[in-house]
């Protein structure tokens, strides 16, 4: 079946065109996603999120270019991926702005809280 054709048996909601558009597509729009973001994880979630959108939203919008609504799609993902990126910060960036305290400080802090959670349990009745 043609791309149009089976937009339209999406359109109606069918399930099996869905499936057999998301089989002919996937592979290339990860490869898309993969060769701009180079993050395997990232990329099946960017994949996979085009295709929910497209589910969610065949009855209520008819696909005409299914090609280049996909590809689009996926581009944008990549990009609100890449934004979102730069708002966050490794692990490693973050360590050494942490405090650190001493492990005797530490230690006392954690026998205090312990007394104080024995005394609160044993004054219950």
């Amino acid at each position: 079946m043609t791309d149009k054709q089976l937009c339209d048996l999406l359109h109606k909601g069918d399930r099996t065109a869905f499936d057999t558009l998301y089989q002919r597509y996937w592979k290339r729009l990860f490869m898309y996603a993969y060769k701009i973001f180079e993050d395997q994880l990232v990329c099946e979630d960017i994949v996979q999120e085009v295709f929910i959108r497209l589910w969610e939203r065949s009855r209520q919008v008819k696909v005409e270019n299914l090609e280049n609504y996909l590809f689009g799609a996926t581009r944008y993902q990549v990009i609100n991926a890449i934004r979102n990126k730069k708002h966050t910060m490794p692990y490693e960036d973050i360590l050494p702005y942490l405090p650190v305290e001493d492990s005797v400080g530490l230690l006392y802090e954690a026998q205090e809280t312990s007394q104080i959670i024995n005394s609160s349990v044993h004054a219950l009745p």
